[in-house]
């Protein structure tokens, strides 16, 4: 059987197969790292002003790499901030998390942050501006594209 793969697809393949026997660690007869990606920050702006305000940041991860049968394996953080304040889930009014948006693709992974900020004295809270940041964590070399608003299948 001939080998349709040019000689560069065949030695970059080679030279990315060695440098991860290099990288990886044992782990029982499977070699596992997983690397740490952050995205490039993203402004936000909620809706508003109201009782409940909304803002949406999305992103997309495709791993060149992985070819079918496999897939990629993901998972995903987010880090928010308004001004200098952290945004967490643990203060009275804010919620943040993350929502897993379907993909069919093997070698892709998509998330929606989305972040709430509601009223905690019944009057209205103001349009509030947030920088997002998603952390994501895989084996594969992986990259990321991000965008705000809600997530658009395309």
């Amino acid at each position: 059987m001939r080998d349709e793969s040019s000689i560069t697809d065949q030695l970059g393949q080679a030279m990315r197969d060695i440098r991860e026997l290099k990288e990886a660690q044992q782990v029982g007869h499977s070699q596992i790292k997983v690397k740490e990606f952050v995205s490039e920050p993203i402004t936000v702006t909620s809706d508003g002003p109201d009782l409940v305000v909304r803002a949406f940041a999305w992103c997309d991860i495709e791993a060149e790499t992985i070819t079918e049968p496999n897939v990629l394996i993901a998972y995903c953080a987010i880090e928010v901030h308004s001004g200098d304040r952290l945004v967490d889930n643990k203060e009275d009014g804010w919620s943040c998390n993350i929502t897993s948006i379907d993909n069919q693709a093997y070698n892709q992974a998509s998330y929606q942050a989305n972040i709430y900020r509601s009223s905690t004295g019944g009057s209205n809270v103001p349009i509030t501006t947030y920088t997002v940041r998603f952390h994501i964590w895989s084996a594969a070399d992986i990259a990321l594209t991000v965008g705000s608003g809600r997530h658009v299948q395309s």
